[in-house]
């Protein structure tokens, strides 16, 4: 481009040399030519040759500056081409074009310049003519119009020749060129001359704004454009790839993501297994065993005798946890039982231990011996019947204690249970002889609910207080005991709380839950369950001399649950001072009255099995009648009040339930008699309520083999005459028992 314009100014500068030329060839005399100015002279009013030269020249250099404009605009037009083309190699073409143009528009000035050169030798030839033959004013302007126009059209033709076949290309037309036009001719007669110099100036003044205009807007603008566009493609393109790797990049990014995660959670398994691990190594020393060692206790056993005597007797024991989480609970074992024997007889009022080694302390507080071995949560509970609907006579009491330990680097618990026995109360001594029948005559004398009687082949006065304790136990454990724990349970009772704990030994083994250790001491029977000697783990030590632990009857179908361990006191430790002895034990001498088989041999007479117990005795040992003081009866008037006074006397007693009272009339005034018939349940609850003191001291009256049986049961009791039931039954004969491990005397002082 700027090649092309150096050749405008050039071709500018010539023609400007080509005019200041003509003007000296005016007065150059050695051409042989007329000069213009002579020539002039010679043609009035007309245009002189110098003038018409000059006009040809200016023709001449405003078609190149068109030319120059349409060959600018032509290269304009190139470079929007090159712009639309968005080829990235475009503005080096178009550099190279701009060269060729160049070369092309020096060419043209240069085959231009000739013809210029040659048109004005012509018209030299022919400036000199007559004045006949000057044209017209009129005339010299379409002459000169006509030449002006044939002098374009030949600097057009031949730029069109320096083209060598170009492309056409649409072309402006130059409106900055100006045709010289005639003048009026002055009335002074001086010639009027037409110049263009003042116009070719100002069409170089529009040349250069022109030129200007192209170099400082178009090109910048066409060069903008393939800068701006071209660029952009490869900026585009550039981003196509920056994004393609962005994206890449955040796939490798999420990948590493991926795979940072997936190695965190690895890592994070392969931590919580360390910490698995750790944690198991952590508990196997945090669960180190920390069971108390044994520990031997001496003391002293507190009680009472029947006739209200306070009495003492040394007592030593050995406290050793192990034997419940380790031993074997269907091994008898001579510590547990003598453990098991103090924890029964704690539980009574009025009989409580000191300690005097192993511990201090003591007093009759039926907590105070557990919490002094070192149990938990030592709780007593009282059933009472008042918070029950039926069966209001089914009570009892039992204390409870646990410990935690860890043995063997497991968690366990040690529960100890020990149900207190008949405290004397005509409920629990009626219970004890409820034993219960699944019949239609017990429904009817007793009622038909009884809801906490839940297995009708054991004793129903006993289940009823074993399930009543069994239901506070387990709310106990759920409140204390750990969840997951190892659980040992023993549990152990004198007399009816013997009973009761000889069923709760039943039940707890039955729950394969608790290792269970059951030990017993004066317990009565308690089931006619077929299989109940199957209950290993149970023990049972009797006394043979107590009469107790026969009630109810074998005869009856009753037995206990578990193992019987059975010595006569009598014939082991009853004669004699020696260690071990009763006597030497007690301080007194060993009282039994020899009654015990006696009074069984007389119950068993009374009926032949538990059923039997609740049907009225039709025979004659079954009635009593009641004949005033006259052997032949009542008048009307004393059997009623009789018949009133029986009936209210048995209501109080618990006893109308088991018999009938009727008046009978054998006609006459005196012969009006009170009947009474019973059954052998009858005489039972009147036993409980000799033995409390409820009713006549010896009871009422009855026939035959009841008689005889209440008279034996008296002897034997010790309530009326020194009896012998006493000391066999007592609890401090029982710790005795497990103290000389069922050892003769000569085995024991061997």
């Amino acid at each position: 481009m700027k090649k092309t314009l150096l050749g405008v100014v050039s071709l500018i500068l010539a023609c400007t040399t080509m005019l200041i030329s003509c003007e000296e060839a005016d007065t150059n005399t050695e051409t042989g030519l007329p000069s213009i100015t002579e020539s002039a002279v010679h043609t009035d009013n007309s245009t002189n040759d110098t003038d018409v030269q000059t006009d040809i020249f200016t023709d001449i250099l405003t078609d190149i500056i068109t030319d120059t404009q349409n060959e600018v605009t032509d290269e304009m037009t190139d470079s929007e081409f090159v712009e639309s083309a968005e080829s990235a190699t475009d503005a080096k073409n178009t550099e190279n074009e701009e060269d060729t143009e160049n070369t092309e528009a020096d060419e043209t000035f240069d085959s231009n310049l000739a013809t210029s050169e040659s048109e004005n030798i012509s018209e030299s030839e022919t400036d000199y003519i007559t004045e006949d033959e000057m044209p017209t004013d009129s005339e010299t302007e379409a002459v000169i119009d006509t030449d002006s126009t044939d002098s374009t059209d030949e600097a057009t033709d031949a730029t069109d020749e320096s083209t060598d076949g170009e492309t056409e290309k649409p072309t402006s037309t130059a409106t900055d060129s100006t045709v010289a036009d005639g003048s009026d001719t002055e009335s002074n007669g001086e010639t009027s001359s037409v110049t263009t110099k003042p116009e070719t100036a100002t069409n170089a003044e529009s040349f250069t704004e022109s030129n200007q205009a192209i170099e400082s807007e178009q090109p910048t603008e066409s060069h903008q454009a393939i800068e701006s566009e071209q660029p952009t493609e490869t900026v585009t393109e550039t981003e196509k790839v920056t994004e393609t790797e962005k994206v890449t990049e955040t796939e490798k990014v999420t990948e590493t993501e991926k795979v940072t995660e997936t190695e965190k959670a690895t890592e994070t398994e392969k931590v919580t297994e360390t910490e698995k691990e750790t944690e198991k190594e952590t508990e196997a020393e945090t669960l180190k065993d920390n069971v108390p060692k044994s520990v031997v206790y001496e003391g002293v056993m507190h009680y009472v005798t029947t006739s209200g005597e306070s009495k003492t007797c040394d007592i030593e024991f050995i406290r050793d946890y192990k034997l419940l989480l380790d031993g074997d609970n269907k091994i008898y074992s001579k510590e547990l039982s003598k453990l098991s024997a103090l924890f029964a007889s704690d539980v009574y009022d009025n009989l409580y231990m000191t300690f005097t080694a192993g511990a201090t302390g003591g007093n009759d507080s039926p907590t105070n011996f557990g919490t002094g071995l070192g149990l938990r949560d030592v709780t007593s509970y009282d059933i009472k019947g008042s918070d029950y609907l039926y069966d209001k006579d089914d009570v009892t009491q039992f204390v409870v204690g646990h410990r935690n330990f860890i043995n063997n680097g497991k968690v366990c618990e040690v529960i100890i249970i020990s149900v207190r026995g008949t405290n004397d109360t005509n409920a629990e001594w009626s219970s004890n002889f409820d034993v219960g029948a699944n019949t239609k005559e017990y429904y009817d004398a007793v009622g038909y609910n009884h809801p906490d009687w839940k297995n009708k082949l054991n004793h129903k006065g006993f289940d009823v207080a074993a399930n009543r304790v069994y239901d506070k136990l387990t709310n106990y454990i759920n409140s204390y005991v750990a969840k997951d724990a190892q659980v040992s349970v023993l549990v152990t009772g004198h007399s009816r709380g013997a009973a009761i704990a000889n069923i709760l030994g039943q039940m707890f083994t039955d729950n394969t839950n608790y290792k269970t250790f059951a030990y017993t001491f004066a317990a009565p029977n308690t089931t006619t369950v077929a299989n109940a000697k199957n209950y290993k783990n149970i023990f049972n030590v009797v006394n043979s001399d107590d009469i107790i632990t026969y009630l109810p009857l074998a005869e009856w179908g009753f037995t206990k649950y578990g193992v019987t361990k059975t010595v006569s006191v009598k014939d082991y430790y009853g004669s004699g001072k020696a260690e071990g002895s009763f006597t030497w034990f007690i301080g007194v001498s060993y009282n039994d009255d020899g009654g015990r088989q006696r009074t069984i041999d007389c119950f068993a007479a009374l009926a032949t099995c538990r059923e039997d117990l609740y049907k009225l005795d039709s025979s004659s040992d079954g009635k009593v009648y009641y004949r005033g003081n006259f052997s032949s009866g009542y008048s009307e008037k004393d059997a009623t009040a009789k018949y009133n006074e029986l009936t209210a006397a048995f209501a109080e007693q618990k006893l109308s339930k088991f018999c009938t009272v009727k008046i009978l009339d054998y006609g006459g005034i005196w012969n009006y008699q009170v009947e009474v018939n019973y059954c052998p349940a009858f005489f039972m609850q009147m036993l409980s309520n000799m033995t409390t003191g409820v009713g006549p001291m010896l009871g009422h009256d009855l026939s035959g083999k009841y008689s005889d049986a209440k008279l034996s049961f008296i002897a034997s009791s010790g309530k009326v005459i020194v009896g012998g039931m006493e000391h066999p039954h007592m609890q401090p004969t029982y710790y005795l028992i497990a103290k000389n491990d069922f050892l003769t005397l000569d085995e024991l002082n061997k």
